[in-house]
């Protein structure tokens, strides 16, 4: 794993105290100077398989993947082709206005699948933005990526201080919360059939292509747990069932967050469903899009 905070990063910051914390004692120089990234080592080629691959996995692949979104292809090669885009349509520089918005190619940065897989490491893009603030300018916007691949480095450690309690009902922070595993409420949830459109529209989005926006998962997340009244786990797992990015450090610390049991000191996130929806999707564009299908 990749990281950009050092080893001995426990030993100086308490990540089970917030993350504002963490940010704060790991952006004081010299603590976060990470290692410029090493060039990929040439491997060896692969051996030829001795087994064919089963036609009904094939057949599932290919199913999914023709749903994906065309820029959540996988690789290395794609990867950066789809950054090093973004980059040069200078989208970076609009990146905290425009990373909540449910959809649309250069809206948000579209690394995770990418830094979930270890096709990019999080200081190569931590050290391209810089060469970017080089060549078009620093804001806000520009270091605010760098804000969210921190917040990456802090659901690492916490999940390291959390060890297993991260998997519990009470999680990290020991919280007696409700929620229950009835299945009726958690299908309806899981396959949006809840009544919510901006919820249920997520939800189909996830089931068709393996991704949904940052917001959506805030807000698909905060229904499960206090409008399904479903436990918090459930949400997590199946986000894990079904993520083309995901990661269980980020998934779970999220989760846990915005259930109250996590790293969040004010005890969980509870999002205004409708005022979310008309904030980002006043039209009704992405609702449409995925309730018609």
């Amino acid at each position: 794993m990749t990281s950009i905070a050092p080893p001995n990063c426990l030993s100086q910051v308490d990540a089970t105290e917030g993350f504002t914390q963490f940010r704060k004692s790991v952006e004081r120089p010299p603590l976060l100077q990470p290692p410029h990234p090493v060039p990929r080592p040439t491997l060896p080629p692969l051996f030829d398989q001795p087994w064919a691959l089963p036609s009904e996995w094939l057949e599932l692949v290919e199913e999914r993947t023709s749903d994906m979104h065309p820029e959540m292809g996988g690789g290395r090669v794609l990867v950066l082709a789809q950054w090093h885009a973004y980059l040069e349509a200078r989208a970076l520089s609009h990146y905290k206005e425009t990373r909540n918005a449910f959809e649309g190619v250069h809206q948000s940065s579209r690394l995770s699948a990418g830094l979930a897989h270890g096709c990019v490491s999080p200081r190569e893009i931590w050290y391209d933005t810089f060469t970017y603030e080089q060549h078009y300018g620093a804001n806000e916007s520009t270091y605010w990526l760098r804000f969210e691949l921190l917040w990456r480095e802090y659901f690492r450690w916490y999940s390291r201080a959390s060890d297993w309690t991260l998997f519990r009902r009470s999680g990290p922070a020991d919280r007696a919360v409700s929620g229950d595993q009835q299945a009726t409420r958690f299908r309806a949830w899981r396959e949006g059939q809840t009544g919510c459109d901006i919820v249920d529209a997520a939800m189909r989005e996830l089931r068709q292509t393996g991704w949904m926006s940052n917001r959506a998962r805030q807000l698909v997340a905060s229904h499960c747990i206090y409008e399904s009244g479903l436990d918090w786990r459930l949400g997590a797992a199946w986000f894990e069932a079904q993520l083309v990015d995901h990661d269980v450090a980020s998934n779970w610390g999220n989760w846990a967050y915005i259930a109250g049991v996590g790293a969040d000191p004010r005890g969980g996130r509870v999002f205004n469903l409708d005022q979310q929806a008309s904030r980002y999707d006043p039209e009704g564009v992405y609702c449409n899009r995925w309730l018609s299908r």
